[in-house]
């Protein structure tokens, strides 16, 4: 009897160890399952993601082309129209199209923001925004209406890229030669065919240096 008991606590003990070990396996498993479909989803994600881009980049490349690289993030493309002001009686002003077009790029790291002013394939302007030499920016509000700018200087003249939201959105690009303005230039109403404007994209804060411009009409 006491060699009986002695063999069925021997059974029983393996028979605990047995399941304890099945049962370790089992979650060692189901962690790997559960490593493994986070891996793949982060892998669809992904895919998905560069779908997206590839669509982005195809949409801008059909309405607004760019002067951006491949190592960096459209930020924005857009039509120059020549802005004239109280071309008759009663009209505020009309836009008459040009051949222009402006691209700012951000790099993909985050170093640089350039401006690319430019005919056809032909960049005629260029400059860089870095932490070392910042571009400026400002909010101008002007009743309910508020735009985000974006500033530099290049010898005598002075480049205002203005970016609104709401009614009035679109890009502004104004010119001056010293305290003159000498170019109002505006990419139209219409998002994703007078211009693009990258959504859910932020521009490093060390890039800028949050100032109020010069020139007052940019005040």
């Amino acid at each position: 009897m006491k060699r009986l008991t002695q063999a069925t606590l021997c059974v029983l003990i393996l028979t605990a160890c047995d399941n304890k070990t099945a049962t370790s396996s089992e979650s060692a498993l189901a962690t790997k399952i559960e490593m493994n479909t986070a891996e793949i989803n982060s892998i669809e994600v992904e895919k998905v993601n560069n779908v997206a881009q590839l669509i982005i980049v195809d949409q801008i490349s059909e309405n607004v082309s760019t002067y951006c690289k491949a190592n960096e993030v459209t930020y924005i493309n857009t039509k120059i129209n020549k802005i004239e002001r109280n071309p008759s009686k009663g009209i505020a002003y009309k836009l008459t199209p040009t051949n222009n077009r402006l691209s700012m790029c951000l790099a993909k790291d985050n170093s640089y923001l350039s401006y690319r002013y430019g005919n056809g394939d032909t960049v005629t302007l260029e400059n860089q925004t870095t932490t070392e030499l910042p571009f400026g920016r400002y909010y101008q509000q002007i009743g309910r209406l508020g735009k985000d700018i974006l500033f530099f200087s290049n010898g005598a003249y002075y480049y205002y890229v203005g970016i609104s939201g709401g009614m009035g959105r679109g890009i502004s690009i104004d010119v001056f030669k010293g305290d003159e303005l000498i170019a109002e230039l505006f990419s139209g109403n219409t998002i994703d065919e007078d211009f693009f404007l990258a959504p859910n994209v932020t521009l490093p804060s060390a890039l800028f240096s949050e100032k109020k411009p010069l020139h007052k009409k940019m005040q």
